[in-house]
């Protein structure tokens, strides 16, 4: 019941400040809070409660990927639970309901490993035109990650990296403020304070791929190879060839002087 009542009471954007405590709580706290209100749900004040809800299991899926069938199916359960309710109001829904619909069907695109960006697109659309910009600079956060993913416009995913790190800036947004830069550390993008991934020379003389940066950021926080495919999305044996290739760029004799490297350049992304 206490997570419940902290999810009502959170409103819509406050996730940013309080979901990197409670995140591997909060998928059943959000159906604790389902089953408080059902048959009693206001869409508006809802709506960000199947937000977290949704984005959650995502969030799990893509560190345990075992859990990647289970949440999916949660996942869906969530999203066809809150389009009902969207379905039986008169008129049309509330546009934050809206939006936050399409960022819920963006979520389980996330989680499935199905292309994702024009789905991100969309709902960093209705976010601009709601004009609130926690959730826009999140959904183009999640855009530039799937246009990077899906070998998408690397120029479109960095003024979208820009933008959003941004507008995370200007509110104090910290987490995703770290999770922008990460990224941007990874695809080699310039934004924010330059220099906080090493000199962008230093770098540039790995010769790595984007792909290859995201590897050896795994790789640095002690990944498997299995750890490594599921939390990209790839197979074991392709994980395998990135973490050989990187390896003989990096001229490191084990796993290990490569993970050193990559602290030293500051390279690996926050632990989840």
């Amino acid at each position: 019941m206490k997570t419940a009542l902290i999810l009502v009471g959170l409103g819509p954007h406050a996730e940013d400040k309080y979901l990197p405590l409670i995140k591997d709580g909060m998928r059943a706290g959000t159906v604790e809070c389902l089953d408080v209100v059902e048959g009693a749900e206001y869409a508006f004040a809802m709506a960000h409660v199947y937000a977290v809800g949704v984005r959650a299991a995502a969030d799990i899926a893509q560190r345990d990927q075992g859990a990647r069938e289970r949440e999916a199916e949660r996942a869906r359960a969530l999203i066809a639970r809150f389009s009902g309710l969207l379905d039986e109001l008169p008129g049309v829904p509330p546009a934050r309901a809206l939006a936050t619909r399409a960022g819920c069907a963006a979520e389980l695109a996330r989680l499935t490993g199905e292309e994702a960006a024009s789905l991100w697109g969309e709902a960093q659309r209705l976010w601009d035109d709601l004009g609130d910009p926690y959730e826009a600079a999140y959904a183009r956060w999640r855009r530039a990650e799937a246009l990077l993913a899906e070998g998408g416009d690397r120029g479109e995913a960095e003024r979208l990296v820009g933008e959003a790190h941004s507008v995370a800036e200007k509110l104090g947004a910290a987490p995703l403020r770290e999770e922008l830069l990460a990224l941007a550390r990874r695809a080699r993008f310039e934004i924010g304070a330059k220099g906080a991934a090493g000199s962008p020379s230093e770098v540039d003389r790995l010769d790595l791929t984007p792909r290859e940066l995201e590897v050896l950021g795994l790789l640095s926080l002690g990944r498997t190879n299995r750890d490594i495919a599921g939390e990209l999305f790839i197979s074991e044996k392709t994980a395998s060839v990135h973490v050989s290739r990187i390896l003989s760029k990096l001229d490191a004799r084990n796993r290990a002087e490569a993970a050193a490297i990559a602290h030293r350049l500051g390279l690996q992304p926050e632990p989840a």
